[in-house]
């Protein structure tokens, strides 16, 4: 009845995604893309690098670069995490 009365016309909520190009930040956001190729940028490299996600944990996640060679990156080291999009 509050909303009633503040709201006569009442109200209308809209929720959008954040859209598969946004960064990923949270480690559910990576759990959620393992298997998918990551375009990672680390903050003491200087170019960004490509990254296949193999699993998660609650500090840091490992991937395999494009040579095979698998790597654990902690995510207080990474500036930035999109997902590739392949088409």
């Amino acid at each position: 009845e509050a909303i009633s009365s503040e709201y006569p016309d009442g109200v209308q909520i809209e929720v959008t995604s954040p859209g598969i190009d946004a960064p990923l930040v949270h480690p559910f956001q990576f759990k959620k893309n393992i298997g998918r190729s990551l375009n990672i940028k680390i903050f003491e490299e200087l170019e960004p690098f490509l990254v296949k996600l193999t699993n998660v944990f609650d500090d840091s996640f490992e991937g395999t670069l494009d040579s095979g060679v698998k790597s654990c990156y902690n995510f207080n080291e990474v500036e930035s995490a999109n997902i590739e999009i392949k088409f």
